[in-house]
């Protein structure tokens, strides 16, 4: 028992039988992004599922945040707004927590494999700031980038798939957004924004989707290379090399 937010917290530990993971042979590749999550499995399908909206209350958390800072540390007005602070960032992380549980049982539920990048997520939300010596380039817009990174809950939900799903694959996540899913061209060019257009062969499509199709085809040939990971620096399926062509 704890005393949170507030409120007290009692854990309750209980014996359940574990559901039956799917066995269905499908495989499905995910792309995660600050924005959505696109899925794309063997079978066709593909969608789009957008993480909740919470930049009202992540506003009203920073307006509580600047209110606590105002005041006299430890008074007892100091303490009542500490505790609404910690009720707001709760309710946050509930948000986030509930998403992510929701889309991974629903993916769990559909597909016996899925395909993720191996992201580096602490790597990728790491301060820009630098030093005194060597001060950082366009800090404001990457702590912004920081803040949606870690708003998304990557981490979270990879987590809660390792568990739910019969297998989970990770692969190497370079240049998954860039590859064509159609002729495998490289060229960052062909991706602007959520659209993808390829400058080799034409194929138009959402990016995320796009990339999910070379995430799920890069994992289908781990699998069938016998399940290695990264660690055995395993390449995708498409090819590597970087080809720049123009479209008459």
């Amino acid at each position: 028992m704890k005393y949170k937010a507030g409120k007290w917290w009692l854990t309750v530990c209980y014996k359940i039988v574990e559901p039956q993971k799917t066995t269905n042979g499908i495989t499905c590749g995910i792309d995660r992004n600050v924005r959505d999550v696109c899925l794309v499995d063997s079978q066709g399908n593909k969608e789009i599922i957008y993480i909740p909206d919470t930049k009202s209350k992540i506003a009203k958390t920073k307006r509580i945040q600047r209110r606590m800072a105002r005041q006299i540390k430890g008074s007892n007005r100091y303490k009542k707004t500490q505790t609404c602070y910690r009720k707001h960032n709760k309710h946050l992380s509930d948000i986030r927590n509930n998403w992510q549980h929701q889309v991974s049982r629903k993916i769990a539920n559909n597909n016996e494999v899925v395909v993720l990048e191996k992201l580096n997520t602490k790597g990728m939300s790491r301060s820009a700031k630098g030093t005194v010596e060597k001060p950082g380039k366009m800090v404001k817009q990457k702590s912004g980038l920081n803040r949606s990174i870690l708003n998304a809950g990557w981490y979270g939900l990879e987590q809660k798939l390792k568990y739910k799903c019969n297998t989970v694959i990770f692969i190497n996540p370079a240049y998954t957004s860039q590859a064509c899913s159609a002729c495998g061209t490289i060229d960052k060019k062909s991706r602007d924004g959520d659209s993808y257009l390829c400058v080799h062969c034409g194929h138009k499509e959402h990016s995320g989707l796009n990339a999910a199709r070379n995430i799920m085809a890069s994992g289908i040939g781990v699998s069938a290379r016998g399940g290695e990971t990264l660690d055995s620096k395993v390449t995708p399926l498409f090819k590597r090399e970087k080809i720049y062509k123009k479209i008459a």
